[in-house]
C-alpha cells in the first residue's frame, strides 16, 4: 500500500470517528478510483457500504479486494459476512472454507463457519470447527456456549458441561453461561448444580426465561414443590405465551394438590399449543398429589379414562412424528393413579397398552425386530440382567439389593444397568458383585436398550416399573427372551412385553392373578431379603402430652385417602390421642390440614387439639420416635412398606387395614409372617377404628405386643428360602424359553 493511501485511510477513519460516515465513504471512493490496484481501500469502502445496508455493492467491492489480496483473511471474513447477510449461505460457506484453506487455525473464520454448519444441521463439522476456534482462543465465550449447546442437544451432557465449565468465573459470573450450565446440568440429572447455576442466572438477569424454567424444573427434582411453582409463575408472568411453562406450572400445582390451578394452567397451555403432543399426554393423564374427597377421586379417574381414549384414538397419526411421540411418553408416568381409593386395574392395563404401542412406534427399527437368540444357547451360566433407576441408597435397594447381589455366581452371570444419576456405597456394592455394571444415567434410552439387547440375556428383570417413565419405556421393548417385573412398585405394569410379575406370596390374595397382565409368580414370604433397620437415635423431638396416647402416621401425605381422615378423627377423639404426621410442602400440608379439620368437625371435634405436623428427621431420630410411639396408624389402600419394616423392628404395634390388592397388603403380610395378624390386621374401616381404640386403652396388651414383635421381627430380615426360590425360577424360566414350542 502506498504512503498516500495509508494517509488517506487515516483521514477516512477520522471521518468515521467523528460520525461523518458519508464523507468517509466519499473519501474511500476517491481512494479506490486513484488506487484501483490496492485491496485495503475497497475493503474499507465495503465495510461502510455494508453498515448502511448496501450489501450488493459491498460484495462487489469485497470480491475485487479478495482477488487483489487472496491471502488476506480479514477481507475473506468480510466477504463471508456480506454474503451471509445477503442470504447466500452457500457462497458464505465457500468463502469461509477458502479462508481456512489459507489459515486453518483462523479463530473467527472457524467460528463463523461452525455457525453455518450448525445452521445446516452438519453437527459433526460444526463440532470440529468450534473445537478449532477454541484451540486458537480458549477464552472464546461464544464458541464455548455454542459448542456446549450443540453437545447438549445431542444428549452428550457430560461433554457439554465439561466444555462450558472452563469459562465459569464465580468472581465474575456470566448470566448466559450460568443459564447454559443450569440447563446442561439439568439434562445430565444434577438438579443441585442446575438449581445453583439457575439461581445465579435469574438473579443477574431476571429476564432470562430459560434460566427461570431450568430453576423451576431443578427445584421440583429436589423436592421443593413450592419454590418450583413460584419459579414457573415467574416464567409465565414474564412470558405469558410460553406453553411449556404453563404445562410445567400445572404439574407443580398437581404436586401441591391444587387440581383447580392445574386445570387452569393446562387450559392456558392448550390454548397456546393445541397440537403439542407432550402437553396432551401430560394433561390427559394428570392426577393431583392430594385428593379432596372420594368424589374428587372419581372425577380425576374419569378424566384419566377419557384422556386414555383420546390418546388411543390419535396414536396412529401422532406416531408420524416419532420424536414428538417419544418426548410425550418420556414426560408421563401415572404413579399417582395407584393411590386412588378404587380399582385402577383396567386403567393401568389401558395405559400399559398405550405406552407400549407408543414406545414401539417411536423406537428405531433395530429395537423392534425379533430376538435372534435363544436362552442358554451360549452354554454358560444363566445370564440375568437387572434394570433399575434406584441402584443407590433407597427403599428399592433396601428391598431388592439381595436379588442383585445374592445370586449364586457359579450358576448366574449378573448384568446390571443403573439408570439413575446418583451413586453411593450401595451402588458400589452392587457394581462389585455384578459381572458387568453399567451406570447409564443421562444416556439416551434407545442406547441403553441397545446395550441390554447386545448382552444377549436369558432373563431380564425390571426391578421397579411405574415410578419413572424410563423404566416403562424399556419394559415396552423386547430386550430378552424372558422379561420380568419386580414389585418395586407393587402394581401390574399393564405392558404386554413383560412375561412375569415377581411378587411376594404373603402379600397376594388368592385371586391375585386377575390383578395382573403378567403371569404372577409368588416368591416365598415377602419375596425379598430386606436390609435390617439401622440403630435408632434420639426421640426428644416427639410432641408428648402427659396422659394422652401418642400415635403416629408414617406415610407421605399423598398416600392418605380421604376415608382415612374420618378414621383418624374417630380414634383420636375417642382416646384423646395426639396424632403425629410428617410435613410436606407447605401448600400441600395446608390442604391436608383443611381436609383433616373437616373430618374432625364432622365428628364434633377440633383437629388442632389432636393433630401435630412435625418436620422430617434424620433416619436415626425418626426410628427413635417410632420406637417411642404407642401405636402406628397404617394408611388405607396403599400400605406402608419400609416404614412398616422399621416399625415392627422397633417393636411398635401398627394397626393396618388389609386391602384387596398387593399394594394395600404389605403391612398385613409382615404381621401375618410374624403371627400378629389376629390383633393388628383389620378387615374394614370400622374394624380398624375399633382395634386402634382398643389398643390405645390397653397398656398391657401393647407392652406384650412390643415384646413379641421385637423377638419375631428379625424373621422379616432373615428369609433363607427367598433367594433359592428366585434362583429356581430364573433357571426354570430360561429352560422353558429355550425349549422350542411344539
Amino acid at each position: 500500500m502506498s504512503t498516500v493511501s495509508v494517509d488517506r485511510l487515516g483521514e477516512v477513519r477520522a471521518f468515521v470517528a467523528s460520525g461523518r460516515r458519508d464523507l468517509a465513504e466519499q473519501a474511500c471512493e476517491v481512494l479506490v478510483l486513484h488506487h484501483p490496484e490496492e485491496a485495503a481501500p475497497r475493503a474499507f469502502l465495503a465495510a461502510l457500504q455494508l453498515d448502511r445496508g448496501a450489501t450488493p455493492a459491498a460484495i462487489a467491492n469485497l470480491q475485487i479486494a479478495a482477488a487483489l489480496a487472496p491471502d488476506d483473511t480479514g477481507i475473506l471474513l468480510q466477504l463471508a459476512v456480506a454474503r451471509f447477510r445477503k442470504g447466500d449461505r452457500d457462497a458464505a460457506r465457500a468463502t469461509l472454507e477458502a479462508l481456512l484453506a489459507v489459515q486453518p487455525g483462523h479463530v473467527s473464520g472457524a467460528f463463523h463457519l461452525a455457525l453455518l454448519c450448525e445452521d445446516s444441521r452438519d453437527a459433526v463439522e460444526a463440532e470440529r470447527l468450534y473445537a478449532v476456534a477454541l484451540a486458537g482462543e480458549p477464552g472464546h465465550r461464544e464458541a464455548r456456549l455454542r459448542l456446549g449447546g450443540l453437545l447438549r442437544r445431542q444428549g452428550r451432557n457430560a461433554e457439554a458441561f465439561a466444555c462450558l465449565q472452563p469459562s465459569w468465573r464465580p468472581e465474575a459470573p456470566d448470566p448466559a453461561l450460568a443459564e447454559a450450565l443450569a440447563c446442561t446440568a439439568l439434562d445430565a440429572g444434577d438438579a443441585r448444580v442446575a438449581a445453583d447455576m439457575a439461581s445465579v442466572a435469574t438473579r443477574l438477569a431476571p429476564q432470562r426465561v430459560d434460566a427461570w424454567l431450568a430453576f423451576g424444573l431443578a427445584l421440583r427434582r429436589l423436592g421443593n414443590a413450592p419454590l418450583a411453582y413460584e419459579a414457573m409463575r415467574e416464567v409465565v408472568a414474564r412470558h405469558p405465551g410460553h406453553a411449556l411453562a404453563w404445562c410445567e406450572l400445572a404439574i407443580d400445582a398437581l404436586d401441591l394438590g391444587d387440581g383447580e390451578a392445574a386445570r387452569e394452567a393446562f387450559a392456558h397451555a392448550q390454548a397456546l399449543a393445541p397440537d403439542w403432543l407432550a402437553r396432551r399426554w401430560i394433561d390427559s393423564l394428570a392426577s393431583p398429589a392430594l385428593l379432596d374427597s372420594e368424589h374428587d377421586s372419581t372425577a380425576w379417574l374419569a378424566r384419566f379414562s377419557k384422556g386414555l381414549d383420546a390418546l388411543r384414538a390419535t396414536l396412529e397419526a401422532d406416531a408420524r412424528d416419532s420424536a414428538a411421540l417419544a418426548d410425550a411418553v418420556a414426560r408421563v408416568v401415572p404413579f399417582r393413579l395407584h393411590y386412588h381409593p378404587a380399582d385402577t386395574t383396567a386403567l393401568t392395563l389401558g395405559y400399559g397398552d398405550l405406552v407400549a404401542r407408543a414406545v414401539r412406534a417411536a423406537a428405531p427399527a433395530a429395537l423392534c425386530t425379533p430376538l435372534d437368540w435363544r436362552p442358554l444357547a451360549h452354554g454358560g451360566r444363566v445370564r440375568v440382567g437387572f434394570v433399575s433407576c434406584e441402584m443407590r441408597e433407597h427403599t428399592i435397594t433396601r428391598y431388592f439389593e439381595g436379588w442383585l447381589t445374592g445370586l449364586d455366581r457359579a450358576r448366574f452371570e449378573v448384568h446390571a444397568w443403573h439408570l439413575g444419576e446418583a451413586s453411593d456405597v450401595v451402588t458400589a456394592r452392587i457394581a462389585a458383585r455384578a459381572d458387568t455394571f453399567h451406570a447409564v444415567g443421562g444416556t439416551g434410552l434407545h442406547e441403553v436398550a441397545a446395550q441390554v439387547r447386545d448382552a444377549r440375556l436369558d432373563v431380564l428383570v425390571h426391578v421397579e416399573v411405574g415410578m419413572d417413565s424410563r423404566m416403562q419405556q424399556l419394559a415396552a421393548l423386547r430386550l430378552a427372551p424372558v422379561q420380568c417385573a419386580g414389585y418395586g412398585h407393587p402394581v401390574t405394569t399393564g405392558i404386554d412385553t413383560l412375561d412375569v410379575f415377581l411378587s411376594a406370596d404373603a402379600m397376594e390374595p388368592a385371586d391375585a392373578q386377575q390383578h395382573y397382565r403378567e403371569r404372577l409368580v409368588r416368591l416365598p414370604g415377602l419375596g425379598v431379603v430386606p436390609s435390617p433397620t439401622p440403630p435408632a437415635g434420639d426421640d426428644d423431638w416427639l410432641p408428648r402430652a402427659a396422659g394422652r396416647p401418642l400415635l403416629m402416621c408414617l406415610q407421605a401425605l399423598f398416600k392418605l385417602e380421604p376415608a382415612f381422615d374420618d378414621a383418624v378423627a374417630r380414634i383420636a377423639m375417642t382416646t384423646d390421642a395426639v396424632v403425629v404426621f410428617f410435613t410436606a410442602p407447605r401448600a400441600l400440608v395446608a390442604r391436608f390440614e383443611a381436609r383433616l379439620a373437616r373430618a374432625f368437625e364432622r365428628h364434633g371435634g377440633d383437629a388442632r387439639r389432636h393433630v401435630v405436623m412435625v418436620d422430617r428427621r434424620t433416619h436415626a431420630d425418626y426410628l427413635a420416635g417410632v420406637a417411642a410411639a404407642d401405636l402406628v396408624l397404617d394408611s388405607f389402600g396403599f400400605s406402608g412398606g419400609a416404614t412398616s419394616l422399621d416399625t415392627l423392628a422397633a417393636g411398635t404395634p401398627v394397626v393396618t387395614l388389609e386391602g384387596r390388592f398387593a399394594r394395600g397388603r404389605q403391612t398385613a403380610a409382615m404381621l401375618r409372617l410374624l403371627g400378629e395378624d389376629t390383633v393388628l390386621v383389620a378387615h374394614d374401616v370400622e374394624d380398624y377404628v375399633r382395634r386402634a381404640i382398643a389398643l390405645c386403652a390397653d397398656d398391657a396388651l401393647r407392652s406384650e405386643l412390643r415384646g413379641r414383635l421385637r423377638v419375631a421381627a428379625p424373621r422379616l430380615f432373615d428369609a433363607p428360602d427367598v433367594l433359592p426360590a428366585l434362583e429356581a425360577f430364573l433357571e426354570q424360566a430360561a429352560r422353558d424359553a429355550a425349549t422350542p414350542s411344539s
